[in-house]
């Protein structure tokens, strides 16, 4: 009569369907029991087995597969069958759990093997093949035996026979063990990848005992410390000095975790209510590192598997970097909740190591000085009559390898023309006998113009996302060419005579050294930028003497008329002779500037 009872539920726990594997979701459930008693089970266990089968069944083909999964376990833990196990496969298939249903497969062909057709081993064999490629494996050892706890949920004891599926993401694996400080690792597992975790759990040095009592005196509760079950409600034992999360759970009813304080030498008693509980649900922060919080107890780092009491609770994740978030969850509701935290802007963490980058510029600028130190101007004494200037013009180009630190170092070339006009009065020599003093009044132009080379040492650091602070010490070298030009007349009381002079105008050449320091600010328009800046450039060097003859009145010699007495009449004088276009000179440059960052 056994032997028949069997057989018939065996027909009659036959599997509805292989569904392919859906897409991935949550994982985390427990590694499914191993296989079944070899006693015969009662005629009562195998009528409600079958019962709980069939409307398994029914809720299976109205595609309720929560539901449908937990009637398939419930009577797979009366009578194990074909149809109970590979249907349980197929409804954690379904719900995205496959780590699971890979375990629930391989169990169906391990515990079956006798009873299933060569149709049967086909059809599993062919959603194993599957689901095995959409899942990662990881293989956890210790240096003592203990309980392996992941993402809140024991999935066994050490050391494992082989390693253990899980589905791609962020897993929380703890190991668990009395008279040792839990150890704890965050793994991130890929598809098709095999990892090895090697924790090592210390001896605990410090311990105390707790007490846990449900105040409601629910059946078979199963006390939970840490995310490992420890034993049935009351349950007392010794665990390591400190915080430890504690919680009730049972097949209807339990609690919400709590944080319960260990003392050393001591027994601490904590009384729970437990309560209407719904189905299991899976926390998810992103990112995975983040550390959640319910209802204002810590769960700690990364994801969190469990039941909670009915009702609303409050959930909130923070992680460093990151925006806090809160929100509220219905401790009936199924499934994965995510909680994503956005990133903030501007926080230390988010500043990038920058790689070494190459920077063109091209600027330009208006000038000004004081005086550009020539010998006409330092011949008044400051007296002189200033018509145009000192300015300059700058335009050229430069070139900066940046490093990460926000050193530049700078190579530049451009072209620079600097100039002046003024009048001014200069003495006669001393006049010939019977002339009387003159003096003469001369408008003097002078220029300083050429192309430039320069090498430079520059600093940039970011103020805000869009804003860089700018500062550079630049040395080059001016390829000048400089001109004076004078005209003007020679006077004596009432009377003028124009004068001229030799080679005025005339072009020297030679080469003068600067220095310019400078600060500014870039708009930074993602490669491209605009700057502005202001520099103090320093030319250092006296320019050449020019090669100017003497000063002579235009067509003296034909209105003299051989009257000495007459301004027409005087001698040639070297007044201006030998003087310098520039000197050392200062001058104030603004610049406006356009690049480009490779």
């Amino acid at each position: 009569m056994k032997r028949l009872s069997l057989f018939l539920l065996a027909s009659a726990l036959a599997p509805v369907a292989l569904a392919q594997p859906s897409p991935p979701a949550a994982s985390g459930a427990p590694t499914p029991a191993a296989s079944s008693s070899a006693q015969a089970p009662s005629e009562s266990s195998l009528t409600q087995a079958k019962e709980l089968f069939r409307k398994g069944n029914a809720l299976l083909q109205s595609n309720q597969h929560e539901l449908a999964l937990e009637l398939f376990l419930q009577s797979r833990a009366l009578v194990p069958g074909v149809g109970n196990t590979t249907n349980a496969a197929i409804c954690l298939d379904r719900l995205g759990r496959l780590d699971e249903a890979v375990g629930y497969y391989e169990l169906a062909l391990k515990e079956f093997s006798d009873r299933l057709t060569d149709d049967d081993r086909r059809s599993i064999g062919t959603a194993l093949t599957a689901l095995r490629r959409k899942v990662g494996l990881v293989d956890v050892a210790a240096n003592v035996d203990g309980t392996l706890v992941i993402d809140g949920r024991k999935r066994g004891e050490l050391p494992l026979q082989a390693p253990l599926r899980l589905m791609p993401g962020s897993h929380t694996i703890r190991v668990l063990k009395d008279g040792y400080a839990p150890a704890e690792a965050l793994v991130e597992v890929k598809v098709g990848e095999e990892k090895a975790i090697d924790l090592r759990l210390e001896p605990l040095t410090s311990t105390g005992r707790l007490r846990v009592v449900d105040e409601a005196q629910g059946a078979e509760l199963e006390v939970i410390v840490d995310g490992a079950p420890v034993g049935k409600a009351p349950w007392e034992g010794t665990l390591g000095v400190g915080k430890h999360l504690v919680l009730l759970q049972g097949k209807e009813t339990g609690t919400a975790p709590v944080s319960a304080a260990v003392v050393a030498g001591q027994t601490v008693q904590i009384l729970l209510r437990s309560v209407p509980i719904g189905a299991p649900l899976r926390l998810d922060p992103s990112p995975p590192t983040a550390v959640v919080a319910l209802d204002d107890v810590v769960l700690g780092p990364g994801p969190w598997q469990g039941r909670l009491p009915l009702g609303t609770h409050q959930v909130r994740a923070v992680e460093e970097g990151y925006q806090p978030r809160s929100l509220a969850v219905d401790g009936g509701a199924r499934g994965t909740i995510r909680v994503e935290l956005a990133i903030e802007e501007g926080h230390p963490r988010w500043r990038k190591i920058e790689s070494s980058k190459l920077l063109l510029e091209a600027h330009g600028g208006y000038g000004f000085a004081s005086s550009l130190g020539s010998d006409a101007e330092r011949s008044c004494g400051g007296s002189c009559e200033r018509t145009a200037g000192p300015g300059a013009i700058l335009a050229g180009i430069r070139g900066a390898y940046l490093l990460p630190v926000g050193l530049a170092f700078e190579v530049g070339g451009g072209y620079l023309h600097a100039s002046a006009e003024l009048r001014r009065s200069v003495p006669g020599s001393a006049p010939a006998p019977g002339q009387n003093l003159h003096a003469y009044d001369l408008k003097d132009t002078l220029a300083v113009t050429g192309p430039y080379a320069s090498l430079g040492l520059g600093y940039r650091r970011r103020l805000t996302p869009s804003v860089r602070l700018d500062a550079r010490v630049t040395v080059g070298a001016h390829f000048a060419s400089s001109r004076q030009e004078v005209g003007g007349a020679a006077a004596r009381g009432a009377e003028r005579a124009e004068i001229t002079l030799e080679r005025s105008g005339q072009a020297e050449r030679a080469v003068n050294f600067f220095a310019m320091p400078e600060v500014g600010a870039s708009l930074l328009l993602g490669r491209f930028h605009a700057s502005l800046g202001l520099g103090l450039a320093l030319f250092l060097l006296d320019g050449p003497a020019s090669a100017h003859g003497d000063l002579q009145v235009v067509d003296g010699p034909a209105r003299c008329g051989g009257d000495g007495a007459r301004l027409a009449c005087i001698a040639s004088d070297a007044a201006v002779s030998r003087e310098r276009a520039y000197g050392p000179f200062q001058l104030w440059l603004p610049q406006l500037g356009v690049g480009y960052t490779f």
